[in-house]
């Protein structure tokens, strides 16, 4: 029995930066945005040491417990997966690390 995966290609560009910094990345679509950021954090050269939240559609995920009052209604990025906030080719969504 085969099953069949999507995989998504992302590309992931700084905002501001000049030249431009970008990397392309294949990913699944069962990717959680957790495992995304671990991802992210590899494929950017980084350590994880700030903090990070991902904007999609207006939500804001990441860990809710860094929403220390609870103002912007941080979902848990543990329990969502690419394929379930991903609409369509051409998507963008925003990931913001060491804000």
């Amino acid at each position: 029995m085969s099953i069949s995966r999507t995989v998504y290609q992302i590309k992931v560009t700084l905002h501001d930066s000049n030249p431009p910094i970008w990397r392309r990345i294949l990913v699944a679509d069962t990717t959680t945005l957790i495992q995304l950021h671990t991802i992210l954090q590899t494929v950017m050269g980084w350590d994880g040491y700030h903090l990070h939240m991902f904007t999609i559609n207006g939500q804001i995920y990441g860990d809710p417990e860094d929403d220390e009052t609870g103002d912007l209604g941080t979902k848990n990025e543990t329990r969502f997966k690419l394929n379930q906030l991903i609409g369509h080719v051409g998507f963008k969504f925003r990931y913001e690390y060491d804000f």
